[in-house]
């Protein structure tokens, strides 16, 4: 029986990944207003990530009295220039900071915020306000990330990980292991945890990324707004009808009728 089936040859490719080829250099700077000071006067930070959870920050929690203080912003330096293409990079696009009357900072995370920065991120965005104020960071993933501990059919699934210095009742379960949260919630939990400053991470899980799913998470994240240590601070300014001015806004250029 014949056991040798002809010489290997390798077969040659031009396919390989760009990104390889590049050294990049990330740096993350935050820029304030001139009337803002170094310090912050922060009663608690509010750090959104993803689109659903963003698009919650900018539509419910920001109020008409809400006023941008500033921006961090992530800037990628190539250390090679790549060869000529005719693929031009996308504009980098700054996390703005938003201050309330109740002095509450909110960040919203940009997607240049990925995770090869967020310990930078975390870094800067916690030197600007005081140690004692209660971080929050609401993200938003798809329910593929925790692993198998979800039901078919489950619209809307919160879980929480906080540091121990969050002496608060959490509204969500904790987040069950082997499922792991990366980035920046993490980035931020692992800072809090380290520096001994009082963090709460509530990660949404849904099966997409639309306009009707910010209807499903508004609610359940509304309800943890107005517990403590957020109840004076946030409560207040939380509005379901916000959603309806969202909708007309309609920034993903969506068919939205069909969540109506």
């Amino acid at each position: 029986m014949a056991t040798f089936f002809g010489e290997v040859i390798p077969i040659s490719t031009r396919a390989y990944d760009e990104e390889e080829d590049e050294e990049t250099v990330s740096s993350v700077n935050v820029k304030l207003s001139m009337n803002s000071p170094g310090q912050l006067n922060c009663s608690a930070l509010i750090v959104a990530q993803g689109a659903l959870a963003c698009d919650f920050a900018e539509s419910v929690l920001k109020t008409e009295d809400t006023k941008i203080i500033g921006s961090i912003e992530v800037e990628r330096e190539r250390i090679e220039k790549p060869e000529y293409t005719e693929f031009h990079a996308r504009m980098p696009v700054p996390c703005h900071l938003y201050q309330t009357p109740t002095d509450v900072i909110i960040c919203i995370a940009s997607k240049d915020v990925t995770a090869d920065v967020a310990n930078k991120f975390s870094e800067k965005i916690l030197s600007v306000i005081q140690h004692t104020a209660p971080v929050v960071v609401i993200s938003s993933h798809h329910c593929s990330a925790l692993l198998g501990h979800y039901a078919s059919g489950e619209d809307c699934i919160i879980k929480s990980l906080k540091s121990p210095e969050f002496n608060f009742k959490t509204v969500f379960p904790r987040l069950p292991q082997p499922a792991t949260l990366d980035s920046v919630p993490a980035a931020i939990l692992t800072s809090s945890i380290v520096t001994r400053r009082p963090c709460v991470i509530y990660a949404i899980y849904t099966e997409a990324y639309s306009t009707g799913d910010l209807d499903l998470i508004a609610s359940p994240l509304m309800t943890a707004f107005k517990c403590e240590p957020f109840k004076t601070l946030v409560s207040q300014t939380l509005d379901k009808s916000k959603l309806q001015s969202y909708r007309r806004k309609n920034v993903r250029q969506e068919n939205i009728d069909r969540y109506m």
